[in-house]
């Protein structure tokens, strides 16, 4: 960061990938808010007491 390239080249690929991970992340976040609108997560509350309490557990008997 902060420093130049070898080469018009490598700065053309270093800004295509920076570019790519950022269309990565939007599509990402996008199918997380969508399955949440979906309500594919309704079942939240199913495993998050379990879990909490094994880690509790686990942090006694350390």
């Amino acid at each position: 960061m902060g420093e130049r390239l070898a080469s018009d080249s490598a700065e053309l690929r270093a800004l295509v990938l920076l570019g790519v991970g950022r269309v990565r992340k939007a599509l990402l976040e996008d199918a997380y808010n969508e399955a949440v609108d979906a309500g594919d997560f309704d079942d939240t509350r199913t495993w998050v007491e379990p879990t909490t309490s094994a880690r509790r557990r686990r942090r006694a008997s350390a």
